[in-house]
C-alpha cells in the first residue's frame, strides 16, 4: 500500500529531477485520516518471464497431467499426501519441466518447507539439490523461492510479511556465480519497492545496513527486588524510517543487543552479518516504554 503522503512526495521528487531543480510541487490537503493507493500488485510493465497463472499462483489450473496433479498434493497441507508427491516432483529430469513448471515448483517447495519433510530436506543441501535445475546459467526453481519470499499468491509485493524459513540458507547462494541471473532477477523485480518497506535487497555486492538504536538507561529491578539498569528504547530507525513500534512485536523485553540485532535482521529481510546496530552503549538489558494510549481506544 502506497499513502497519499508518499504519493506526493514520489510525484515531487520526480518533478523536481526531471525540471533540473527549477519546479518543485506543492500540495494542500485537509485529509483528516489515512488513505493508501494500492502500490501492492506486481508492477504489470514490469518483464517477469513466467506465465501469470504461476506469477499469481492462486489462479494456476496447469494442464490435466501427472506435474499438474502433483503440485495439487503438495498443497494439501497433509504432510502424507505432501511427501510422495515431493517425492515425484522432484524425480523429474529437468528436460521435462517447462520454465513455468520449475518456477511453480520452487514456489511450492519454499511453502511447504518446515511442514513436508521432502521440502524441507531440499533446503537442508540447498546447494547440491539446485544444481540439477541450472539449464544455460537460469535456474527457473531458485526464481520461484525467491520469488515466494517477496510475492504473495496474487502476485503482490508481501511489504510487511516476508517468507523467512530457509532464508540464511537461500541468501547465502547470492555469493556464487552459478546462482548470479536469479538474483539479478529478483533484484530486478525489487528494486520498484525500495521505497515502499525494502530496506535490503539481495546481491553479492553487500553493504552495511546502518540500525541507529537510542536508548536511555534507567534504574529498575530484575523482578526479584534487585537492583538493574535497564536500557529503555527510545527509537530505532533504518534509514529514514523508524521501526520501533514494529520491534515490539519481538518479545525482546529483557533480551540484549544480540537478540534486537537478530529481530531486526528478520523484519528487514536481511542477512544478520549486515545489520549493525549503532548505540552510545552496549545494550544488556531493553524495556521500551508504554505504548501511547489511542484516544479512540479509551475505556469510559
Amino acid at each position: 500500500m502506497l499513502s497519499v503522503e508518499e504519493l506526493f512526495k514520489k510525484v515531487r521528487k520526480t518533478v523536481y529531477t526531471l525540471s533540473g531543480g527549477t519546479q518543485t510541487p506543492w500540495e494542500h490537503t485537509s485529509l483528516i485520516g489515512d488513505f493508501y493507493f494500492n502500490a501492492g500488485q506486481l508492477v504489470h510493465s514490469q518483464d517477469v518471464p513466467y506465465n501469470d497463472e504461476v506469477v499469481k499462483d492462486v489462479n494456476f489450473k496447469g494442464n490435466a497431467d501427472d506435474f499438474t496433479r502433483q503440485i495439487f498434493e503438495a498443497r494439501t497441507q497433509n504432510w502424507d499426501r505432501q511427501n510422495p508427491a515431493f517425492d515425484k516432483l522432484l524425480s523429474y529430469q529437468v528436460q521435462q519441466l517447462d520454465k513455468n513448471q520449475q518456477f511453480i515448483l520452487g514456489r511450492n517447495l519454499l511453502q511447504a518447507a518446515g511442514y513436508a519433510f521432502k521440502a524441507s530436506n531440499f533446503f537442508e543441501d540447498l546447494t547440491s539439490n539446485l544444481m540439477r535445475y541450472i539449464d544455460n546459467c537460469e535456474n527457473h526453481v531458485l526464481n520461484g523461492i525467491l520469488f515466494e519470499i517477496y510475492f504473495d499468491s496474487r502476485g503482490e509485493f508481501r511489504k510487511d510479511r516476508f517468507k523467512a524459513h530457509c532464508f540464511k540458507e537461500i541468501m547465502a547462494l547470492r555469493m556464487m556465480p552459478m546462482f548470479k541471473k536469479s538474483f539479478d532477477f529478483i533484484s530486478q523485480l525489487l528494486n520498484p519497492y525500495r521505497e515502499i518497506r525494502l530496506f535490503w535487497i539481495p546481491s553479492a555486492a553487500d553493504t552495511l545496513i546502518d540500525v541507529d538504536v537510542h536508548i536511555t538507561p534507567q534504574n529498575g529491578d530484575d523482578g526479584w527486588g534487585n537492583l538493574k539498569q535497564h536500557d529503555m528504547i527510545n527509537s530505532i530507525k533504518v534509514m529514514s524510517g523508524d521501526i520501533t513500534d514494529q520491534m515490539r512485536h519481538y518479545d525482546l523485553s529483557g533480551s540484549n543487543g544480540l537478540a534486537l540485532k537478530n529481530a531486526v535482521a528478520n523484519y528487514l529481510a536481511a542477512p544478520e552479518s549486515l545489520v549493525e546496530i549503532i548505540s552510545s552503549k552496549e545494550i544488556q538489558h531493553i524495556v521500551f516504554p508504554p505504548k501511547p494510549i489511542d484516544p479512540g481506544e479509551t475505556d469510559f
